[in-house]
């Protein structure tokens, strides 16, 4: 069982931009898919299933999730969780940035987006909130290979690349789930009773 940073801003394949906060939440019922994992996550009030995917790079640490929430099963949450190797020297949220997001060779999709981030931490959310092509994205998604991000902060291009190799694997076992939840399924059958040993977590360096 891991204790993950809980608190995401998030934008949804069909809805408006949420915000989620907590100080921490548990993950169990951890499963691999290629390059993705699947998952429960709980804090007090909130479940979730998610799926996962990293990036690395330069010291850099990014956490893409795709969540879905008992009785909207059909709707996933995207978040962008960048651990930066350097903690941030004020508190600010950005005006409204320009990106984009583009599966393989698939048209382009515009997109714009806020960054926050606290004086001190090293944890920066990405807050989408608008982007075109809504209709096919998912489609995309389940069909490719590798998902690309193009941010732009501080007068400079970022790029994030994460391989989509288990995607849709891991996003099938979300549903599944969250349907078994949404069927009557008991809260305290996601979890490990005190006879049962925790899920095994696999370590981070292992994905890379």
């Amino acid at each position: 069982m891991r204790n993950i940073l809980f608190c995401s801003i998030v934008f949804s394949l069909s809805v408006f931009p949420l915000i989620f906060c907590s100080a921490k939440a548990e993950s169990v019922l951890e499963e691999t898919h290629s390059d993705w994992s699947s998952r429960v996550v709980y804090s007090n009030d909130e479940i979730r299933f998610r799926a996962t995917a990293t990036y690395a790079e330069s010291g850099d640490f990014v956490i893409l999730t795709m969540d879905r929430f008992p009785n909207n099963c059909e709707s996933q949450y995207m978040a962008l969780n960048i651990a930066a190797s350097n903690p941030a020297k004020i508190s600010s949220v950005t005006n409204a940035l320009f990106g984009a997001i583009r599966i393989d060779e698939n048209p382009i999709h515009n997109m714009s987006y806020k960054i926050s981030f606290e004086k001190g931490e090293k944890i920066f959310f990405v807050n989408i909130v608008n982007f075109d092509g809504e209709n096919t994205l998912l489609d995309e998604l389940r069909e490719g290979g590798v998902l690309r991000f193009k941010l732009h902060a501080s007068e400079e291009d970022y790029f994030l690349r994460f391989s989509l190799n288990g995607y849709r694997e891991a996003q099938q076992r979300t549903k599944v789930l969250c349907d078994s939840f949404n069927k009557g399924k008991k809260d305290e059958d996601y979890f490990p009773s005190e006879n049962k040993p925790p899920v095994k977590m696999r370590d981070d360096k292992t994905y890379f």
